[in-house]
């Protein structure tokens, strides 16, 4: 990969991803499993707004941002095509559009022999 949002598309990352979902998701009750999800395409940064300087995320911002990929959370496409801005330090900006896939999880019951062992 050369850039975050290569290494953030590939397939290979994103079914390691789904992986580690689908293992969380079978210690969890049915209504709290996630369904579907995106990788994103940026880190958070504090340089484009998204963080505040001590980490914390600035969610009005951030739901304001990436508005279409949760719209695409909630719909039934399997990816969407955003543009992305990049802001560098020294103050140059980029534009970019890539398509982002959405990743929907298999729904049926897969809880570990672990879960709910005594």
């Amino acid at each position: 990969y050369t850039t975050y949002m290569d290494l953030s598309s590939k397939p290979e990352v994103i079914e390691l991803i789904k992986l580690e979902v689908e293992n969380l998701n079978a210690a969890l009750p049915e209504h709290q499993r996630i369904k579907r999800f995106v990788c994103l395409y940026k880190m958070l940064d504090a340089d484009d707004e998204e963080l505040t300087r001590t980490g914390k995320v600035r969610r009005g911002l951030v739901q304001e941002r990436y508005a279409k990929l949760v719209d695409a959370l909630y719909s039934t496409v399997s990816s969407t095509r955003v543009q992305a801005e990049f802001k560098y330090q020294d103050g140059q900006i980029a534009r970019v559009e890539t398509d982002v896939p959405v990743v929907t999880l298999e729904t049926k019951d897969k809880t570990r022999a672990l879960v709910g062992a005594t």
